[in-house]
Formats: C-alpha cells, structure tokens, sequence
C-alpha cells in the first residue's frame, strides 16, 4: 500500500453511546494534525447518509463546538442504519471517489463491522484506494477479541449509579426486613446485570445488591437467599434482568415480568414488604456518568487509529484492547482485522457469576472495577448542560 493524500469521511453508524461522540471529537482533533489531510469531512445520517453523499465540513466547525463534543450524549451525525441494495453500495464507492475520500473512519457498534466490508467492497470494484478503520462501541461488551469494549465502563457506572440513587430513595421509607427488587427489562445480558454489583464498596456483603438473578433461577434459591439477607442486613435487594430461566434454559416467569415474578415469590413466603422498580431506559446512558478510564481510552484508540491509517498505510482493521497488567489495570491499544470479529460474540465467563452465591465473583470485580474510575465534567450555561450540534 501506498501513502496517500485526501479527504476524511468521518460517520457514526449503529446503536450511539455516551462516548461515540468523545471519538468523533478525537478524530476530527487527530486527523486535522497530517498534512496529508486536505479536509475532514462528516456523514450526516448513517448509511442513508452516506448514499445520498450528505456531508459536512467538520474542520469548518467552531473548535468550541467540536470541544463540546466529548460531553454530548448520542451520535451527533446521526447513527442511523438503513436497509441498502448492492446497487446502494456500488454508488458509495462513486460517491467517495468523487469526493477525494482517502481514509474514512466509521465510529459503530457491534454490527457495524459487516457494512464496513461492504463498503471496502464498493471501493475496491471501481479501483478507487481509500483506508477505513472501525472504532467499535459496544456498551453491552458483546465484541469479540477485545478485553472490553467502549462504553461498556460507562454503561456500568451508569446503572450502579442509577441502581444506588433508586435504593438509597426506596429504603429510607421501607420497614426492616423489607424486599426491593430492581428489574432491568430487557436486559438479558450478564455484563451488564453483574455490572450493578459495583455498587457494592470494596466489595461489601452487606451492601445492595445482594442478589442477581437471570439465569439459574432456582426458585428455592429464591426464598433461601433472601431470609439470609433479611437475617443479616435487615433487607434484601435483589436484581433481575430481563428474563428468568431455571438451569435447562427455560423461561419461569409464568406469564409476568421477571420483576413480578420474584415479587410474587417473595410476598407468599414472606410477610414484609416488597418493592419492585422497573426501568425501561437504561441504556440510555447520561454524560453525568462517562467514565474517566473509558473516555481516556476512546480518544487513545481514536488517535491511534488515525496514526495507523496514515502512517502505517493499516485498513481494514477494528481497534481493540488488550490488558497486559492483571495486578495493576494497564491496557494496550491494538487492531484486528474486521472481518475476524463479525458474527461473533463476546461471553461472560461461567466462573465469574456462581448461582449458588447469586451475586458476581470476585474475579468479575478485578476485571471490571478500573473501567469506572474517573469523572468528566461537561460544559453549563444558565444551569444546563451545553451540548454540541452541527450545522
């Protein structure tokens, strides 16, 4: 491969997250650093965007707009994934063509790896040599390859945030021996229900929660688990996500919400009150709650991907994180070839979540505990966050 000089097409695609944007504002600060940059351009609207060529000049933005960036929740050009013909992405490779598109950097989540082909595809039929990189954001920490994904510390110190302020408001009016139960609906994924357990201080028995359930519901279990709690901390909360299954992988819900059914459980075997707390919108993460660590790292892996694109002639690639200190939390950034992450996906380790103990392992908060340290601070005006948008 041969260096090259041109234009960057920056573009957002997939599920957005509190740090796409913290990439997008390194990106531009990055790129705009090479002289063999002539221009940064941004995709406005995902794939639909990029079809009908609807750009944006991003070094023509005010800096302060751009500064802004790192702390505006979402995907400021609009991440949306559209349904595409071959003849859709055939016209793409004219498109960035006619617009000296020489590295493009696609900020996506985990299904964004499989359009980034295509689009290399598209390029390559009409001869046109162009770069592209993937930066891949995946809160729910479902990509392969990597130690963990971007956003995925800031989803968790989202929810064990939320999770905390929710308890702390149920129990200062509750009696003791009361039952509070937590329901993530939707949420059937143990990254992210293990994830609640930071709530927990130094790794406090005594601290909510006190129990996590998904699958492995026993219903026994259930009941043993909470006089245990009520016993020896005068409450017991417990976490659910979106489904219950027993150990064959069946559902046990019986018709209600997971939520509802441990209620209904906790109620006939016990005479204290039960509350339940069903939250919908979880992933809706705020930029109250980035994470310091896993800001720091979107705008490393942001950088460097630029330095691979045009200094190291790289395309093709998925930036990843690999830990090379398991004492002490140290992550080198790295990349893969995009084609060996797509359809696959990234387990929980079975040891790390015992059904018996119903709560996460130890070795769970090892691994995920240095992914939340640290706080932003966005930007106000008259009491409201300032939040950037282009125009």
């Amino acid at each position: 491969m041969m260096k090259l000089n041109g234009n960057v097409l920056l573009m957002q695609l997939g599920r957005p997250s509190a740090l796409m944007n913290v990439g997008l504002s390194a990106l531009i600060g990055s790129a705009l650093n090479y002289d063999a940059v002539e221009d940064v351009y941004g995709c406005i609207g995902g794939l639909a965007g990029l079809i009908a060529g609807n750009f944006i000049d991003l070094a023509a933005q005010q800096q302060k707009n751009i500064s802004n960036l790192s702390f505006t929740p979402g995907a400021a050009l609009g991440s949306r994934v559209s349904e595409c013909s071959e003849e859709d992405f055939s016209n793409v490779g004219v498109i960035l063509r006619d617009k000296n598109i020489r590295f493009m950097f696609i900020l996506g989540d985990e299904e964004s790896g499989k359009y980034c082909l295509k689009i290399e595809e598209s390029v390559a039929r009409i001869g046109h040599e162009m770069r592209l990189m993937l930066i891949p954001f995946s809160p729910d920490n479902a990509l392969p390859l990597t130690d963990h994904c971007l956003g995925y510390g800031s989803l968790i110190k989202h929810v064990s945030s939320l999770f905390t302020g929710i308890v702390a408001d149920i129990q200062s009016t509750q009696s003791s021996g009361s039952v509070t139960i937590v329901e993530f609906s939707g949420c059937d994924n143990m990254w992210v229900l293990c994830g609640v357990a930071l709530a927990k201080k130094r790794f406090d028995s005594n601290m909510a929660p006190h129990l996590i359930f998904a699958d492995l519901f026993e219903e026994q279990t259930l009941v043993k688990k909470i006089h245990e709690c009520i016993h020896a901390n005068g409450n017991c909360v417990i976490v659910v996500g979106g489904d219950l299954k027993n150990r064959a992988g069946e559902s046990v819900t019986k018709g209600r919400t997971p939520g509802q059914h441990v209620k209904f459980i906790a109620e006939a075997n016990f005479e204290v009150d039960v509350d339940l707390v069903i939250l919908h919108d979880w992933r809706r993460t705020s930029c109250m709650t980035i994470s310091g660590a896993d800001s720091s790292e979107t705008v490393n892996c942001a950088r460097r991907a630029v330095e691979l694109a045009l200094e190291n002639v790289t395309s093709s690639k998925m930036m990843i994180l690999l830990r090379t200190d398991i004492q002490k939390y140290n992550c080198e950034i790295s990349c893969v070839d995009i084609s060996n992450a797509i359809g696959k996906k990234k387990e929980f380790p079975l040891g790390w979540y015992n059904g018996d103990e119903t709560i996460a392992d130890t070795s769970f908060f090892k691994y995920a505990s240095p992914l939340i340290i640290g706080e932003t601070h966005p930007a106000y005006d008259s009491g409201i966050q300032i939040l950037a948008k282009f125009r």
